[in-house]
């Protein structure tokens, strides 16, 4: 009889030990669930908040470029610039141009020295750029990546479009006077792969740009110097200071001497206005100089 007892104790024992043990199992897949829960939420929760700060540097840096475009040109006008480049043998070369930009970017342009190379005419209209030399029938193209002067300034450089048209731009740090932006072109068209700017925190000007090719080395720096007041809202750098990353000693150096705002017929940037553009340099209403 006691060892029957005994054994219903043992029997009873038992069950409620591989309850004990059941339960302790469920509260463990439990725990574990719980755990693996919240860390996929602060794991979401941390990616959320990662890229809504890229989102966030992202629509800042394209503010930033934005606004220094507008520092940079009005919205229409004609400037007169100079552009002198030095290379390790050989004397300088220099040349001067009138251009006239509308919009972001349609350029007409052309060089009135030297006295070789004056008359020839340039059209750019986004990527697309156009050059028509004295008694051409026809225009010819050219890249954005070449250099009509054949110096440290492209093609895009000498009649760039709005930064903001051409890149996405974020910030990558802020210093007390400096934003230091980084810029990924917005089409495949476009000469660089990738360009580091530092813009100026009070002017909004730009200050040195790198540029990048296909390789990871810079392929040029160019700094941006004396800065002029312009007109009551606009102060710019008049001078770029474009050089060669790999030799220094081949270097090109853009003065400009005036940049006024002007309005344009849309005329004034087709093909068919490339053998007329000496016509903007004559006074008197454009109208007039664009009809003749």
């Amino acid at each position: 009889m006691q060892m029957e007892r005994v054994k219903q104790s043992g029997d009873r024992t038992g069950a409620f030990g591989g309850v004990a043990v059941r339960r302790s199992f469920l509260v463990l897949i439990c725990a574990f669930i719980a755990v693996s829960v919240g860390s996929v939420t602060v794991v979401q929760a941390e990616s959320g908040h990662s890229s809504n700060s890229i989102v966030q540097e992202r629509l800042r840096g394209q503010a930033i470029l934005e606004r220094m475009d507008e520092v940079l040109f009005p919205r229409s006008f004609e400037t007169y610039f100079s552009v002198e480049n030095r290379r390790p043998r050989g004397d300088p070369k220099h040349f001067t141009f009138y251009a006239a930009r509308k919009g972001s970017d349609r350029w007409v342009a052309l060089i009135t020295e030297p006295e070789e190379r004056r008359g020839e005419s340039y059209l750019k209209i986004g990527d697309a750029l156009w050059v028509r030399k004295p008694g051409a029938y026809n225009a010819s193209r050219l890249s954005l990546a070449g250099s009509m002067i054949q110096g440290m300034l492209s093609n895009a450089d000498l009649l760039p479009s709005a930064f903001h048209v051409d890149y996405h731009a974020v910030v990558e740090s802020e210093e007390s006077d400096l934003y230091t932006l980084k810029l990924t072109p917005k089409r495949t068209t476009l000469p660089y792969r990738e360009i580091t700017m530092q813009v100026h925190t009070k002017l909004m000007a730009p200050v040195t740009v790198t540029y990048f090719g296909a390789g990871p080395e810079p392929l040029k720096v160019i700094a941006f110097k004396n800065v002029r007041r312009l007109s009551t809202l606009r102060q710019r750098p008049m001078q770029l200071h474009a050089t060669n990353r790999d030799n220094p000693r081949y270097q090109s150096f853009q003065r400009i001497g005036s940049i006024e705002e002007r309005v344009f017929p849309d005329e004034v940037f087709t093909p068919g206005f490339l053998p007329r553009v000496g016509r903007l340099l004559l006074p008197g209403r454009i109208e007039d100089i664009v009809g003749r």
